[in-house]
């Protein structure tokens, strides 16, 4: 059964090859054009028709193939017909050179021809192409010997003149297969790195700007389940219901994604990322899932601007308050949901912080920090110790500190 991943990667190529082609035959057009040009000054005038309309002939097929890329009337052998159509107008301008030229150009002739087909498969980053274009260019080497032309003065034996062409041709066919094996694992790994974008949209919500993101999807198995020492922030807007209970719902929900879009700036900023957002309130990660140094320092700088961003700023025309609760210790977190996973983050220290926050209700704080946090702290730092409380769920009373 084919996979979401594998259907993106596989749409992800053929844009790419269907891009490509479109390029394969302007160019295709423009070779057109300039033969078409010199068979106008290299023919007679009575010959013009004969001549030029291969040419018109060449340019239509250009223009039908360019205007049915990703129409219904996309046909995939398009591309084989277009280095076939090549192929036959390059055997034709071999057949109309005069024998004097054609005698001082034959040597050279298979090998240019040979790397233009190759040139233009090439741009169409497919592999059958390519090998049909470098077919097309061994036949052309050898087209000479079919009439016994042979460059005056070559001292080698008559085989070995397109012999040598087709070897060129050959290598060149394998030089241009390999550098698109490379290109198509480049657009592979993009369109990987774009489902790796996505998920991390997914899991991490719209409120993580795109700086962060382009970090995160460099940061090889960043989503994968870790165990480390992080601090967490939880955030609640206080008093949401009765601020909102008079008014209709809509208005409560601009007024939760104002705040909600400025705290993630707010913590962004402080080298964090909001790893979950529930209700009135969100879930703040310092060294997970991005690894950053003082992150006690970066989660109490977070705490502390938001306090003073709903203090001096309204969101949706409403003024808020908060509860913060901030503890530090170890965590698990990792994505959990396949194709589109939330990052979840578990644990005691996040329990902690959940409680911290609740806590200010009845201690008529704002913001409340456990111990570990507190000695994570620069020594400078300014903090009130409140004391050791009992919380709930918890047999030892834990030393907590506010702001």
């Amino acid at each position: 059964m084919t996979t979401a991943a594998e259907l993106s990667t596989a749409r992800a190529l053929t844009a790419a090859e269907d891009s490509g082609f479109k390029i394969a035959v302007k160019a295709h057009m423009v070779a057109v054009l300039l033969a078409g040009a010199w068979l106008d000054w290299a023919v007679p005038t009575d010959a013009w028709p004969v001549a030029l309309a291969p040419v018109a002939l060449l340019l239509l097929a250009g223009v039908a193939a360019h205007a049915a890329v990703g129409s219904r009337f996309d046909w995939s052998g398009s591309r084989y017909a277009i280095l076939g159509l090549d192929a036959a107008g390059l055997a034709a301008l071999l057949v109309l050179l005069p024998d004097a030229q054609e005698a001082a150009v034959v040597g050279a002739f298979g090998p240019a021809a040979a790397l233009l087909l190759i040139g233009l498969a090439a741009a169409m980053l497919a592999r059958g192409p390519l090998i049909w274009a470098g077919a097309l260019g061994v036949a052309l080497c050898w087209m000479p010997m079919t009439g016994g032309v042979v460059p005056s003065g070559w001292a080698l034996p008559p085989l070995a003149v397109p012999a040598g062409a087709s070897l060129i041709a050959v290598a060149a066919t394998g030089l241009v297969g390999w550098a698109i094996a490379r290109l198509r694992a480049v657009v592979a790994e993009r369109a990987s790195a774009g489902r790796a974008r996505g998920r991390i949209q997914t899991a991490f919500g719209r409120y993580m700007p795109a700086s962060m993101v382009e970090e995160l999807v460099r940061t090889p198995g960043v989503l994968k389940p870790v165990e480390r020492d992080a601090s967490i922030v939880q955030v609640v807007v206080s008093g949401f219901t009765t601020l909102t209970e008079a008014g209709d719902p809509a208005t409560g929900i601009a007024v939760l994604d104002a705040f909600f879009t400025r705290a993630g700036e707010i913590v962004a900023e402080g080298g964090g990322v909001i790893a979950g957002a529930t209700g009135t309130g969100f879930t703040a990660s310092f060294n997970l899932p991005l690894a950053v140094n003082d992150h006690p320092d970066r989660a109490l700088w977070v705490a502390r601007a938001l306090l003073h961003a709903v203090r001096k700023e309204s969101f949706a025309g409403a003024r808020l308050e908060l509860r913060i609760g901030v503890a530090t210790g170890p965590v698990s977190a990792g994505a959990v949901g396949g194709e589109r996973p939330a990052y979840a983050v578990y644990g005691d220290t996040l329990d902690r912080a959940l409680r911290l926050q609740a806590l200010n209700t009845e201690l008529q704080s704002r913001v409340l920090l456990d111990a570990d946090t507190a000695s994570g702290l620069s020594p400078e730092t300014d903090l009130r110790k409140i004391g050791a409380v009992e919380l709930r769920g918890r047999e030892a009373s834990v030393a907590i500190f506010g702001v």
